[in-house]
């Protein structure tokens, strides 16, 4: 059963879905400990819309202490695309992002894209 927020954002989700928005951008850092990805996940899997969505997301900031807890590995992009693609696998709609710049990147750290698929 969702709670009372919860109830609230798949509202919105669906009413932005009725309205022609398609795209939901998020991160891991957002909300308490992933708490906006898992709402995310939670909506694709009660209205079965996930192919329906353009979901971006972003990773890098520290979730939990421990070598793996930050960074921007192919391990700590997985496990932080995966709340909110509902336990599915990434799909080619979902776009995944350094939340912050790569300190190796040219221009000053600029942000490197990344896609899973």
């Amino acid at each position: 059963m969702a709670s009372p927020p919860a109830k609230t954002a798949f509202a919105m989700m669906d009413r932005a879905l009725e309205a022609g928005i398609n795209f939901i951008d998020t991160a891991d850092v957002y909300g308490n400990d992933g708490l906006s990805e898992r709402v995310i996940g939670r909506w694709f899997q009660r209205s079965g819309k996930r192919r329906d969505v353009v979901l971006a997301t972003k990773c890098r900031f520290r979730m939990f202490d421990g070598a793996l807890g930050t960074g921007a590995s192919r391990r700590r992009i997985m496990e932080a695309v995966e709340p909110a693609c509902a336990g599915s696998t990434p799909t080619a709609s979902t776009s995944t992002r350094s939340h912050a710049g790569h300190p190796d990147a040219r221009g000053g750290g600029a942000a490197r894209p990344s896609t899973t698929s």
